[in-house]
């Protein structure tokens, strides 16, 4: 597990996006994604959005629309509009 700090960029949209940063945790809107309603921890903050990734129970699928890798982790890219911050991640996987 690694500490990450906070790294927050500037940003147009509402205040909460403004301080997001790698470690936090988001909820990717129900009427915007397929996977709406998933938790997701940020890897990473560009200014188009984040990527992030959410625990997998297991293989996906030919095709699925993310990156399955060998710990389970599905990583996620959401734009900024499309997810709410919901706080910090206490511990994050490297």
């Amino acid at each position: 597990m690694t500490d990450t700090g906070q790294k927050p960029i500037p940003d147009t949209n509402d205040d909460e996006r403004v301080r997001i940063a790698v470690g936090d945790v988001i909820q990717v809107d129900p009427e915007k994604s397929h996977f709406g309603a998933v938790l997701c921890v940020v890897s990473e903050v560009k200014a188009w959005g984040v990527q992030c990734y959410f625990l997998a129970p297991g293989a996906l699928g030919e095709g699925a629309p993310v990156t399955l890798i060998a710990t389970n982790q599905a990583f996620l890219r959401v734009p900024h509009a499309d997810y709410v911050r919901i706080g910090r991640a206490e511990w994050v996987i490297p």
